[in-house]
């Protein structure tokens, strides 16, 4: 029978891989141009529908935006999940979910600013 050796048996000169986040932050994220933010986590072997995004206000003028899932792998008997929350400090209009190859990516969009409407007289 052969055993396997993680030491003797890797070859890591041939092993290679590229993503724009570290491992240990499981996320990464961009401002667009249109002032909404683009988040990316990392969701390796969880499934889609397991996965939840919320938004609450625990804080004045703040946002909580919450992703949590968790996926059980039968075949390594060990559980998949995330669990990452982000302080947002501009209101919320709209958060749009995609799931692809491993990453969730969630499309944050914010409400316009209120502009008053006031009228300024010169005296």
């Amino acid at each position: 029978m052969y055993t396997f050796s993680n030491t003797e048996d890797f070859l890591k000169q041939f092993y290679g891989f590229n993503r724009p986040f570290h491992e240990s932050s499981g996320y990464w994220y961009k401002t667009n141009e249109d002032g909404s933010l683009t988040f990316f986590l990392n969701a390796l072997g969880i499934e889609p529908s397991d996965v939840d995004v919320s938004v609450r206000s625990e804080y004045p003028n703040s946002q909580i935006l919450s992703v949590v899932g968790k996926t059980h792998n039968p075949d390594w008997d060990e559980d998949f999940s995330v669990n990452a929350s982000f302080l947002v400090r501009k209101p919320i209009k709209k958060i749009t979910k995609h799931f692809q190859s491993g990453l969730i990516t969630l499309k944050v969009e914010f409400n316009k600013p209120i502009q008053p409407d006031v009228e300024i007289v010169e005296q």
